[in-house]
C-alpha cells in the first residue's frame, strides 16, 4: 500500500500458552480529515511439521471471533483515547 493509504503498521505477539499466541496488527489509516486505527487480532498455534520443526500456523477466525473482536476494539479505543488526550 502507498503511504497515503496506510501511515503506520505495528505488529506485536503475545504468548498465551506454550503452544498458542496472539498476534496484534494495528494500522493507522487516513479517515476523512483525520486518521483512524484499524486493529486485527490473529491467533496462532504451534505445530510440528513433517521434519519435526516447529512453526506457527494461524487458527481459523471462527474459533475465536468474539474474543478477537473484543480485544481489537479495546486496543483501538485505547490508542484513539491516548491520541486525543495528547492533542
Amino acid at each position: 500500500m502507498s503511504s497515503q493509504e496506510q501511515l503506520l503498521v505495528v505488529s506485536h505477539y503475545e504468548t498465551l500458552t506454550e503452544a498458542r499466541r496472539r498476534r496484534l496488527v494495528a494500522r493507522v489509516v487516513p479517515v476523512g480529515r483525520g486518521v483512524g486505527v484499524r486493529v486485527v487480532a490473529e491467533y496462532q498455534r504451534r505445530i510440528d511439521d513433517e521434519e519435526g520443526a516447529q512453526r506457527w500456523e494461524p487458527e481459523a477466525r471462527e474459533q475465536h471471533a468474539e474474543e478477537a473482536q473484543r480485544w481489537e476494539l479495546a486496543v483501538a479505543r485505547e490508542a484513539e483515547r491516548r491520541f486525543h488526550r495528547r492533542r
